[in-house]
């Protein structure tokens, strides 16, 4: 499976491909799609849910984003009342 990899990142213009960046980028993908840690475990077969936890800090701070949505939320609700 592994030269074939090769040979289509390499036919494409990625040179120094891995394998292992294919299954990164799936994992990353996930995570920054909402995929919840147990699920992105089994996806590629982890042992435990600590290696799916690295691929969400990867993707960004999902508190700190959902406080900045909620608070986008209010503000636009009060916006809406006061006006």
């Amino acid at each position: 499976m592994r030269k074939h990899f090769v040979e289509i990142a390499t036919a494409v213009g990625i040179e120094d491909a891995r394998l292992h960046d294919l299954r990164r980028t799936v994992m990353t993908r996930a995570a920054a799609s909402g995929v919840g840690t147990h699920v992105l475990r089994d996806l590629l077969g982890h042992k435990t849910t600590a290696m799916a936890d690295r691929y969400i800090r990867a993707v960004g701070d999902p508190v700190r984003e959902a406080r900045e949505q909620v608070g986008a939320e209010i503000a636009a609700m009060m916006g809406g009342e006061g006006g």
